[in-house]
């Protein structure tokens, strides 16, 4: 289910292409601008893809009505991503311009990779400092979602979804396993709190196709309690996968009152927490009794002695199996902050939670990229569409390792 784009512009020049067009020739937002031009461009592939419809980005008669009235029919079929109220803001010689950068391209014809990499790229600096949430790296997802193996089945949820590249990962996982047979996509769920994130993953979707038509939800998981009469206190998902924000903390006492880890050892609330402590916490409770989870953590909690109280609750509330940590260039050049991917499987009844278990560990010292971010290839690799460089990285090594050692 993997695309090729082997003749068009890449995305990302298309992308900056336009941003270039915007900057100079408008003032409104480049960012919401942009995706209301995607989105107006998805849509008129769809309807000639799926309708037969003639295309409206086709010649410049009536280029500024069309634009508009897609854009306006692609608000209201997704009413998640575009408020009732939003407007296309760009003026017409802008708009011109924009036009003809889209009409040579068919977006529906890009990989999920350098779409992905094209939108993050336009995903404002402000908003990454701000959450310390980065999209992350294929080649992580990939390890991740080849240790934790999502089944057709089971219930799976990113509670911090970004892009929502481990959906997308963990369903071709799913229908690689099942000989792409059909699966229930409503056991499928992304959620986030960011209005650009999901407007992002909404567009991944479309052009992933309607076999990647997960539940994506606009939803603070720190503070709301109730998704569409889905309680998330309850202990349901069989599977979960994640990169939290690493950035901010929370002092809404009414939210803070909610977690056991925002009380001291006297059951005193504190007047803060980190943020990802909370969601670490709120992890744990989305698991059913023998869910499992992959979760990408500032190497901090694992080594502070400020973090000894998580964990201990993350020890008395789960079974850590793995423990992978990850170089320091992974997220560059966003963040330099050392991370690990700790995986864990939340306690059931009957389960001694006395004897003593091993704990697979592994050090990443090849990510893949330098210590400016720039990717680093294997030289006259090509990978399986024979058309993308390999990167260099340690990842498939270390989970051979692991699965050698969990078949020991």
């Amino acid at each position: 289910m993997s695309k090729e784009n082997k003749k068009q512009k890449k995305f990302i020049e298309v992308i900056r292409e336009l941003e270039e067009v915007i900057i100079t020739q408008s003032g409104a937002d480049v960012f919401s601008e942009i995706f209301k031009l995607i989105f107006a461009k998805l849509i008129d592939e769809l309807d000639v893809k799926n309708r037969g419809y003639k295309s409206k980005f086709v010649g410049l008669a009536d280029f500024y009505k069309n634009v508009i009235v897609l854009f306006e029919k692609a608000r209201v079929k997704w009413p998640s991503v575009f408020a009732p109220q939003e407007k296309f803001n760009l003026n017409r010689e802008c708009t011109k311009n924009c036009f003809e950068i889209l009409e040579n391209i068919n977006v529906l014809d890009y990989s999920i990779a350098e779409t992905t990499d094209a939108f993050e790229y336009i995903l404002p600096d402000v908003v990454k400092k701000k959450r310390g949430q980065y999209f992350t790296p294929e080649h992580v997802v990939e390890l991740m979602i080849n240790v934790l193996k999502p089944e057709s089945d089971e219930l799976v949820i990113d509670p911090a979804c970004g892009s929502g590249g481990y959906l997308i990962n963990s369903l071709n996982l799913i229908y690689k396993n099942s000989g792409n047979k059909k699966v229930n996509l409503k056991n499928i769920y992304g959620v986030d709190t960011d209005d650009k994130s999901i407007k992002i993953a909404q567009a991944i979707k479309i052009i992933a196709g309607k076999e990647y038509d997960y539940n994506l939800k606009k939803l603070d998981t720190i503070n709301s309690l109730v998704w569409e009469g889905l309680s998330l206190k309850k202990h349901r998902f069989d599977c979960l996968l994640t990169n939290p924000p690493f950035s901010g903390d929370v002092n809404d006492k009414s939210v803070l009152e909610n977690y056991e880890l925002a009380f001291d050892e006297k059951d005193k609330l504190k007047p803060r927490m980190d943020r990802h402590i909370l969601f670490l916490e709120r992890i744990i409770d989305l698991l059913k009794p023998g869910g499992r989870a992959a979760v990408i953590l500032p190497q901090g909690v694992l080594n502070n002695k400020n973090m000894a109280s998580v964990r201990k609750y993350l020890l008395s509330n789960t079974q850590v199996f793995a423990i992978i940590s990850l170089d320091r260039n992974i997220f560059r050049p966003y963040t330099d902050t050392k991370t690990s991917i700790v995986f864990f499987r939340r306690w059931q009844a009957g389960d001694d939670r006395t004897i003593d278990y091993s704990v697979f560990m592994a050090v990443s010292e090849k990510s893949g990229k330098d210590h400016l971010g720039r990717p680093i290839y294997i030289k006259n690799s090509k990978i399986s569409n024979g058309n993308s460089l390999e990167l260099d990285h340690d990842l498939n090594d270390i989970l051979i390792e692991y699965l050698k050692v969990k078949k020991e």
